[in-house]
Order: C-alpha cells, then structure tokens, then sequence
C-alpha cells in the first residue's frame, strides 16, 4: 500500500512540477492599462481612447501584451480609487490617462510608482516625476476654462473661450451651440482618412474619432516603448502619429506644435488656417 501511495505521490509531484514549469514558460501578460470614462457625459472620450489603443496596440504586433481598460467611475473621486486598484496589479507596466476626471494631480499620485501618460491635455499638469503629457507648456497659459472647469456646475463663460480637448468632448456641444467663439488648443491632428479607417477596423460602430483617438494613439505607442524599456519615461521619444514627441525635465512635450480649432457652422471641427 505505502508503495502505490508513493507511486501516486510522485506522479502528482511530476504533475504539479509540470504544471509549474508551464507557467514558467507561459509567462503572465504584461499590461497597459488606460483609465478613462467609459460611461456618463465624457464617455465619447473613453471609447475614442480604447478603439485607437487597440488600434496601436495591433500594429505593434507584439506577443505578450494585453490591454486593460479601466472605467474612471464618473468622478475625480472615484478615478483616485481606480488608479489605486491599478498600483497594486503587478501585471501593470504603465498607465495611459484620459479624460477630466482621470488626469487630475490626485489620481497620478495614487497611481504610486507606475509611468503615466497623459494624452492631451485636458486642464492637466504633470504632478509626479514618473508622469509625462502630451501637451505644450505653453497650453497651461493659453487655456481661459478655471483650472478645475467640468461640465458638471460650470460656470457662466463668456465667449471668447479657448480650452483643451475638454471643449471638443460630445457633453459640451449644448455649451457650444450657445457660445459663439469656442476655441480647441491641442497639439493632437485631427484623424485623416487612412487612420480613421485603420480605427473602424476595431469596431465599426466605434464613435468617430477626434482629438482624443489620435492622442491616445500616440499614447499607447510610447506606452508599449516604456513596458520594454528600462529607461525612465520622460527620457523616452517617439516618431508617432502627431509628431517626434519627446519630453522636458517637467514631463511636456516642449516644442509640440499647438493646433487650434473651431467649430464650423455645420458644427465639426476645424483647424484655424492663419
């Protein structure tokens, strides 16, 4: 009996060492997370993010990656408790951040040590040395919204108004069709025809996309270049959709050309010609 026992025991051993060293050969994917509102007045940013992502993420055609998309729950908040529950995942290389609520100095502390990745502007500083965003210095001073502007209990604006892609999300349109004189500063190009039918080939019923697509683009390309790197973020570059993007000793993208934007009367946007 104590033979076949021991028998029985050493197969389950082999079987467990197997199973063991498959694992250790398959290891567990690495992950991008992007933190954004899929749901609510600025869901038209998340899934503009999440379908150009996706976009990045295969043409790139890397093994071994996946990406994560995390809702920001609908408040600053709420996006502070997300991007906790992001920290503490060890399959976390790196966090792309977009939208109001997931950008804010709170939720880039809370995210701890992980590289983040603003992609745009969006009223948004970089508030800790391992965060990095796709803006120009310059659009802090350019923008005339409060720092703390939101849809929700803005203020009385009075036109002129220039701001971020914040003014360019589907929420703000009622706002845009009240004010005459609304102008969008980014340093994100509008989709052209190529890229717009690259990102309908993740969903074709995807939202159209705008500034926000092709800033998370870029987004996720330097996402997938810092997962790999041992490089400290700001130090990285990319010859990307929008341009050579590099990054200061603040984490902006210094000499990124700001575009600026209108709404024509058939309510798309348009880029200002000088």
């Amino acid at each position: 009996m104590a033979a076949k026992w021991g028998t029985a025991g050493a197969l389950l051993l082999g079987l467990l060492l197997t199973g063991c060293a498959a694992l250790a050969s398959h290891p567990l994917p690495v992950r991008v997370a992007l933190l954004a509102p899929f749901e609510g007045r600025y869901r038209d940013t998340g899934y503009q993010a999440l379908y150009a992502a996706q976009m990045a993420l295969a043409e790139d055609g890397r093994s071994g990656v996946e990406l994560l998309p995390v809702d920001d729950g609908g408040s600053a908040a709420s996006a502070v408790e997300r991007a906790r529950a992001l920290a503490l995942d060890p399959q976390v290389r790196v966090v792309i951040l977009s939208g109001p609520h997931a950008t804010t100095a709170e939720v880039q502390k809370a995210a701890g040590p992980l590289p983040l990745i603003i992609a745009g502007h969006w009223n948004a500083r970089p508030a800790v040395p391992q965060a990095v965003i796709l803006a120009n210095p310059q659009m802090d001073t350019e923008s005339t919204l409060p720092a703390d502007f939101t849809l929700t209990g803005a203020p009385a604006l009075v036109a002129p108004v220039t701001g971020s892609e914040l003014l360019a999300l589907d929420g703000f349109a009622r706002l845009r069709a009240s004010l005459s004189g609304i102008l969008v500063i980014s340093v994100g190009q509008l989709p052209d025809a190529a890229f717009e039918q690259r990102y309908r080939a993740q969903n074709p019923y995807a939202p159209p996309p705008g500034l926000a697509a092709t800033l998370a683009y870029d987004a996720t390309r330097l996402a997938l270049l810092a997962a790999f790197s041992p490089a400290p973020l700001r130090s990285l570059r990319c010859a990307c959709w929008n341009g050579d993007i590099h990054f200061d000793a603040a984490g902006y993208w210094p000499d990124a050309l700001i575009r600026v934007y209108f709404y024509g009367r058939d309510r798309r946007l348009l880029p200002v010609i000088y």
